[in-house]
């Protein structure tokens, strides 16, 4: 603008933009999406223990602990898998 250089940190961009498709070609789950995930997590998770302790209903609470379990496996794969499409792109 004025003919000053701007500093060498401000010639980069300031967040890292991933592609929307990797080199394999999964796309990237946003992170807000997975912390929602997690927040059904717990919430599934509270429902059981509230099965559990208060209606003294063994079947739901093992119908609700199952299925926060399940969701819990599928968030820390999918977290897993979003860090290993993130470091594919860092490498190229």
């Amino acid at each position: 603008m004025l003919g000053v250089p701007l500093p060498k940190i401000l010639e980069k961009e300031p967040f890292p933009k991933y592609p929307e498709q990797s080199l394999l070609g999964q796309s990237l789950i946003p992170d807000w999406m997975l912390n929602i995930a997690v927040g059904f997590f717990f919430l599934f998770a509270g429902v059981s223990v509230y099965f559990y302790y208060s209606k003294q209903s063994h079947h739901n609470a093992l119908f609700w602990g199952w299925l926060s379990g399940v969701l819990l496996v599928s968030i820390v794969a999918l977290f897993i898998r979003n860090d290993l499409i993130k470091h594919e792109v860092e490498e190229k």
